[in-house]
C-alpha cells in the first residue's frame, strides 16, 4: 500500500483508482453519485419531510471511501484535508493539487529529454 505524499501522486492514483472502479465507488469522487439529503419531501404532501431511505446507503459508502482515502495519506498531506466530511471533498482538492504538479513535472522531463546532449551532439544526431 502506497501512502500519498507530494512526490508520488501518479503511483498512488494508479493504486487507488482500480479500487474505486472495482467497488463501484468512483462516482463518489467524480460527482456522478450526488450527495443525498437525509430527508425528502413526500410525494403526496411536499410540505412534509420523510427519511430518505437511500441516504443511509449513501452515507455508509461515502464514509467508507473517505476512510480508505484518508488511510493512504501521509501526515503532511492529511493536514490539507482536515475537516472534510465527504470523499468527493477530499478527492478533488488532492487531485487538483497533485495532478498539476505531475503535469508540470511531465513537461519538465519532456523538455529535458528533448534538449539532452551527448558530448556536443543532440540525441537525434547521437
Amino acid at each position: 500500500s502506497i501512502t500519498l505524499d507530494r512526490h508520488n501522486y501518479l503511483i498512488w492514483g494508479s493504486q487507488f483508482l482500480p479500487i474505486l472502479h472495482a467497488t463501484q465507488l468512483h462516482g463518489y469522487t467524480d460527482g456522478s453519485i450526488a450527495y443525498l439529503q437525509q430527508q425528502v419531501a413526500m410525494s403526496i404532501d411536499p410540505t412534509k419531510l420523510v427519511s430518505n431511505l437511500a441516504y443511509e446507503t449513501w452515507i455508509l459508502s461515502n464514509q467508507l471511501l473517505l476512510s480508505w482515502i484518508k488511510a493512504t495519506l501521509f501526515e503532511p498531506v492529511m493536514a490539507q484535508v482536515v475537516g472534510v466530511t465527504t470523499s468527493g471533498t477530499v478527492w478533488n482538492p488532492l487531485d487538483c493539487l497533485f495532478s498539476s504538479q505531475s503535469r508540470a513535472r511531465i513537461l519538465q522531463l519532456c523538455y529535458q529529454l528533448q534538449t539532452i546532449k551527448k558530448c556536443n551532439l543532440i540525441v537525434d544526431d547521437y
